[in-house]
């Protein structure tokens, strides 16, 4: 019998092939999943937190940029937070251009304030529209929150001294409830994504990109998925 031969594997690679930036996709609308929406990170940094209140007064100090004016505080506490979400892209013509089987961008921002007085979520468009891209804007999050008020809350030493404390901490503890439920139904939603090219804020020579959310986080920089919008490598 013939002796079988085979065929040395070989791994050698030609390094005068190696890309010398990092691969961007143009800026465009890519399919994609909600991924990584959180109101918490890592060891339990929270998102949403009793802050003290700030104004802008254009009469005090001047910012980095030379502009009259700087932020002080008013004296009160106040409930304030963040959603920060990614996108898991599954446009063909993304995994294509990256060369990633699931390649990712970050940078979604939905800002969270309440009301001083009532300790109640402030209508916020850009909420609404994540959640309508989501198809969750017909879910009422508030029905599924297991809470009761607690008049013996543990009150920090920095908030023993704020007459509201006790309402405030009852508040934060619900937001963070309700939130929670929030994101964990966001998460793995189909999308459509609204992607921006962009220097990276460490190094201004690093094009990278990022969910366009317009100046501020005025926008979500998500859009509702459409069927086969996956399917985008000859659009």
């Amino acid at each position: 019998m013939a002796k079988k031969t085979t065929e040395k594997r070989q791994f050698g690679f030609n390094t005068t092939s190696l890309a010398t930036a990092p691969l961007v996709l143009e800026d465009g609308v890519y399919a994609g999943a909600i991924s990584g929406a959180a109101i918490a990170g890592k060891e339990d940094k929270q998102f949403i937190n009793i802050v003290k209140e700030t104004v802008w007064d254009k009469n005090v100090g001047t910012t980095k940029s030379g502009k009259a004016g700087s932020f002080v505080e008013t004296g009160n506490w106040v409930i304030e937070g963040s959603i920060f979400y990614g996108v898991v892209l599954t446009s063909k013509k993304a995994i294509s251009t990256l060369q990633r089987d699931e390649p990712k961008v970050f940078g979604g921002r939905i800002k969270l304030s309440f009301d001083k007085e009532s300790l109640t979520l402030i209508d916020n468009y850009v909420l609404g529209a994540w959640l309508s891209a989501l198809g969750l804007s017909e879910h009422d999050f508030s029905e599924g929150v297991d809470f009761e008020y607690n008049e013996s809350i543990e009150v920090p030493e920095e908030l023993a001294l704020v007459p509201n404390a006790v309402d405030l901490l009852n508040s934060l503890t619900y937001q963070r409830a309700m939130f929670s439920s929030v994101v964990e139904a966001a998460n793995h939603v189909p999308v459509r994504v609204v992607v921006a090219k962009q220097a990276n804020y460490k190094d201004k020579n690093v094009i990278e990109n990022v969910i366009n959310t317009g100046s501020f986080n005025s926008s979500c920089g998500i859009l509702a998925y459409e069927e086969g919008c996956e399917n985008d490598l000859e659009g």
